[in-house]
């Protein structure tokens, strides 16, 4: 009779395998320590008032009172909401048709290897250096931008000067800075379609637009929606163009939400209504994800 080799073989359902955990444990660690306990820390300073160095009082929920009944709250969180809106149609409506332009109409890897490394080099230009380039463009007197509106009989335009238009002259950058990222992303969506979708709407001849929208479109729904909440986290929380495009050239006018988290807390020291700001953010981030 031929022994079962596993007959005395048991498995133990209550193994658990350490060194998997091993593993999670420097993600774990780095969770708690910049993101879990800095928004335990956040949530509690809502409820004081501090100024960083004397003692913290402990007022309740009048933070939250004097935010919401400030003038310029209203102002500040219409301005974000009109720069997210913006820039993230820019970015995933913009970045999608460039990807498709690519991916239909240039031929040759040589052709879309220009046209890609073009569109994503933005992306690893550092933020402050692609301000300062448009900070130079942006100039009143000697700027590119308004060198080509006088050529052609225009006025010139405060880019920076002109609180009317000073967001929007921010959204330009961030737009340009960003749209590359989109368009990789929507570029190589588009690649994992199989052709036999094409090709068959070629023998029903189909034509660009109509394989765009009934084809190309709904293929990519789940990578639209990653874009669409990739673009809303970084607009909504917009401050690094911001700051350095615009700080200081309005006096006390705060501009966007981060912006004037960044006001209230390091400027006015008033960390209690900056921890409020923040959570206002966070939870429209988590509302909106």
């Amino acid at each position: 009779m031929i022994k079962n080799p596993f007959k005395s073989f048991k498995y133990n359902k209550k193994r658990i395998d350490w060194v998997g955990y091993l593993f999670v444990i420097p993600a774990l660690v780095f969770f708690i320590a910049f993101v879990l306990i800095p928004a335990i820390m956040t949530f509690r300073l809502a409820l004081y008032e501090w100024d960083f160095l004397g003692e913290q009082k402990f007022v309740g929920f009048e933070n939250f009172i004097r935010l919401f009944q400030m003038p310029e709250f209203t102002m500040v969180l219409g301005n974000t909401l009109l720069y997210t809106v913006i820039t993230v149609i820019f970015k995933v409506v913009g970045g999608v048709i460039l990807a498709n332009f690519v991916f239909t109409k240039v031929k040759g890897k040589f052709g879309q290897f220009i046209m890609e490394s073009s569109l994503f080099m933005p992306i690893v230009i550092p933020m402050s250096v692609v301000c300062l380039l448009f900070n130079k463009m942006y100039d009143t007197e000697y700027g590119i931008f308004n060198h080509l509106i006088r050529m052609f009989g225009g006025n010139e335009v405060g880019w920076l000067t002109d609180p009317n238009i000073a967001l929007y002259s921010v959204m330009i950058v961030d737009i340009f800075k960003g749209i590359g990222f989109f368009f990789i992303i929507a570029l190589v969506a588009m690649r994992n379609i199989p052709k036999s979708y094409y090709e068959a709407a070629d023998m029903d001849g189909a034509s660009g637009i109509t394989k765009f929208l009934r084809i190309t479109i709904p293929s990519m729904g789940n990578t639209l929606l990653f874009l669409f909440v990739t673009a809303f986290l970084s607009s909504f929380q917009v401050f690094e163009p911001v700051y350095l495009l615009l700080d200081g050239l309005f006096g006390g006018t705060k501009i966007t939400l981060s912006y004037m988290l960044w006001q209230q807390a390091f400027y006015y020291r008033d960390v209690g209504l900056a921890a409020v700001i923040a959570i206002v953010v966070f939870v429209a981030v988590i509302l909106i994800t």
